[in-house]
């Protein structure tokens, strides 16, 4: 049906073929970094279990939650913190 699983909480996975440069070894900085990345679910420690031997980042947390939601703090060159 075209739905992805745990309600569109499980990301889409890329893997770059050996010996192919990973887009983003060819940009330049651009001053802005991630902070955190929270994904909030209902099933949040089944995606969690289930991402874990693909994604290993402390900056990415998993939260209990009734509703499907994301939030990203980004931190800008000047210092500043963005929440989205």
């Amino acid at each position: 049906d075209g739905s992805l699983p745990l309600d569109g909480a499980w990301p889409t996975l890329m893997a770059w073929a050996p010996g192919t440069v990973h887009p983003a070894d060819r940009l330049g900085d651009s001053g802005i970094a991630l902070v955190s990345l929270t994904l909030r679910h209902p099933e949040a420690m089944a995606l969690s279990s289930r991402i874990e031997p693909y994604l290993n980042d402390p900056r990415i947390t998993f939260v209990e939650a009734p509703d499907c939601a994301v939030s990203v703090v980004l931190r800008r060159a000047d210092g500043q913190e963005v929440v989205l």
